[in-house]
């Protein structure tokens, strides 16, 4: 069955439609990979008793003792070419947080043997003190370019996460990423 897509561009204003979802969870049962800055102090957890359409959601909750400067983020990486299109999507719910966090959606880009390319993160991120008590959904839409640093880019490092969150609690859910093609 062919499921049709659409999304807004973020850059160029285009609608690109997709025939197949290349990935997605809805975290009823799995988690994905994390990682946090050193001194961090704060849980990964599977939260099987919310969630954006179903039960079963990712978290993140900061201890007490968490320093304000601090990052926590889940992860995949995803093959992608240089000169295609790809978007991801995650539903986001922010139960605690701090006026000046962030939570975003980002992406990095890093080549065939998953080495960083030196290149800065793409993201859309939301501040603290606009974070939504009911469930958001972010939208990344990117080109990878087939020209420069990027050309070498054989996976996209996807990172759904807060930073700057002393005290702090997010939920994630029905996460997707998948290729677009122009129409």
């Amino acid at each position: 069955m062919k499921r049709i897509i659409f999304t807004w561009g973020l850059a160029a204003g285009v609608i690109f439609t997709t025939a197949a979802v290349e990935y997605s969870n809805d975290f009823s049962r799995t988690s994905m990979g994390s990682w946090k800055s050193k001194k961090s102090v704060g849980k990964f957890l599977h939260n099987k008793n919310d969630g954006h359409n179903a039960k079963g959601c990712l978290e993140i909750i900061t201890e007490s003792d968490n320093p304000k400067k601090s990052s926590f983020c889940f992860l995949k990486h995803f093959a992608v070419k240089p000169g295609k299109t790809y978007n991801a999507i995650v539903w986001i719910k922010v139960l605690k947080t701090d006026p000046d966090s962030n939570f975003y959606l980002g992406i990095q880009g890093q080549d065939k043997k998953k080495h960083f390319l030196g290149l800065p993160p793409v993201s859309v991120k939301l501040k603290g003190e606009n974070a939504p008590e009911d469930w958001k959904r972010m939208v990344l839409t990117f080109t990878v370019p087939s020209k420069g640093k990027w050309a070498e880019a054989a996976y996209l490092l996807c990172t759904i996460g807060m930073n700057n969150n002393k005290d702090g609690q997010v939920l994630f859910d029905d996460f997707s990423f998948f290729e677009s093609e122009k129409k």
